[in-house]
């Protein structure tokens, strides 16, 4: 019968652990970091190495149950390598930093009092300023937007501490490139599937307010 009792008590105490976590008016206060890496091979164009870098704190409050909305502002480095091939012989490498923003709703779906998954809509935004590392003064920026549903693994180590890692997504980019040596570049991406992108999260739990 203790053994029962016991049972039942501990089950309890995990429900409201879970429930803690994700219950509304819960807030989350942390940061996201973000690496992603892109190679191009060009056809009549050069080929290109993109590697991106983004860090961004973010705040988010459970405005029900199991469901959270927030948003984040950070920072966005890039370093573009184009290589030339036997179609261009082209090669004007650059970096660029800028801010980024964005805003997100999530549904947390709780395997247990420690695991689960969250995923729902999101819209990024990011300004960047170009450097060719020559020191001439040119009007140079890269503006991106990008919108879609993620899917995510959430992870509760401890009562107040989570950890997340982007899993799948299915989204739609668009880029805006602008410099006074070339014309404007615009590029349209559709994507779904796993993600290509690092993303992890780290984020300290407080309480209902």
């Amino acid at each position: 019968m203790k053994k029962i009792i016991s049972a039942i008590l501990l089950l309890i105490s995990v429900t409201i652990t879970v429930k803690a976590q994700t219950a509304k008016g819960t807030r989350y206060i942390g940061g996201t970091m973000g690496l992603t890496y892109h190679k191009v091979r060009g056809s009549y164009e050069p080929d290109t190495k993109k590697l991106s870098f983004s860090l961004a704190p973010q705040y988010s409050r459970f405005f029900a149950d199991e469901w959270e909305a927030g948003g984040h502002l950070g920072y966005i480095y890039r370093k573009y390598e184009f290589e030339a091939n036997s179609y261009s012989d082209l090669r004007h490498d650059f970096n660029s930093s800028g801010f980024s923003s964005g805003i997100f709703l999530r549904k947390y779906l709780m395997l247990s009092e420690k695991v689960g998954f969250r995923t729902g809509p999101y819209a990024d935004y990011s300004y960047s300023w170009v450097d060719y590392g020559d020191g001439e003064d040119e009007n140079n920026f890269v503006k991106d937007f990008a919108a879609g549903i993620d899917l995510g693994i959430v992870f509760f180590p401890m009562t107040s501490l989570g950890l997340s890692a982007r899993l799948a997504q299915i989204s739609y980019s668009y880029n805006n490139d602008k410099s006074s040596r070339d014309d404007y570049f615009r590029n349209k991406t559709f994507d779904a599937g796993l993600t290509s992108q690092l993303s992890l999260s780290v984020f300290y739990i407080l309480g209902k307010k």
